[in-house]
């Protein structure tokens, strides 16, 4: 008489018989983690929404990439310079003085009775700044930044108010350029201070503006 256990599909249950290597399988463990994941599935997934700043944001991105995937060097040159207020014809103004005096001057007003002429400057203005740089070594951002302001200043100003100051020519040694620069940084560092902070906001200015007057797309459009 054979003496194997009869094969069963069903589960163990409470009081059946269970051979060594069998373990019954618990119904309500399951159950339980069943019920886990259904609960888990079921919660709702919380989404923090983006700020009206934010979304604005994304938005003018978007916009920027848009247009600049849409224009041409031309179109974008000229839509770039009408966001940052310069008119053509001032570009062309510019454009023309730089190429053939080798610089620009622009008159900007201090106050209704004051004004100062500005002028751009030349890549030995720009030597001279990282050599006065390399000396005195500021060791704080804002002392680098004053030296940095003043220098460009001295180089630039070509008048404050009624007083004029003189230029090297073309072709100047290089002792007379240097001894006209200091004249001008000796008079710089004597200004009053609202007007030295007053006429370092215009000049960070105009030269904002020679820069987007002179980016990618000047050779196409003029």
């Amino acid at each position: 008489m054979s003496t194997e256990e009869p094969t069963t599909l069903r589960d163990p249950r409470p009081g059946d018989f269970v051979p060594p290597d069998r373990n019954p399988r618990s119904p309500r463990k399951e159950a339980a983690a069943e019920e886990k994941v259904d609960a888990a599935a079921a919660e709702p997934q919380t989404q923090i929404p983006a700020s009206d700043v934010e979304q604005q944001a994304a938005e003018r991105a978007q916009l920027y990439e848009d247009m600049a995937k849409g224009l041409s060097p031309v179109e974008d040159y000229q839509a770039y310079l009408k966001e940052m207020g310069i008119s053509e014809e001032k570009a062309q103004q510019i454009i023309d003085d730089l190429f053939t005096k080798s610089f620009y001057v622009e008159k900007v007003s201090l106050t209704k009775r004051v004004s100062a002429m500005l002028r751009t400057r030349e890549h030995a203005d720009t030597l001279r700044l990282q050599t006065a740089l390399e000396v005195q070594r500021p060791v704080y951002t804002y002392a680098m930044e004053e030296v940095t302001t003043r220098y460009n200043m001295a180089a630039s100003l070509q008048s404050f108010g009624d007083t004029t100051f003189t230029f090297p020519d073309v072709g100047a040694d290089k002792e007379e350029i240097e001894r006209l620069f200091d004249v001008r940084l000796a008079y710089v560092e004597r200004m009053p201070d609202p007007a030295f902070y007053k006429l370092s906001g215009l000049l960070a200015k105009f030269d904002r503006n020679i820069a987007a007057v002179m980016r990618e797309g000047v050779a196409e459009n003029f």
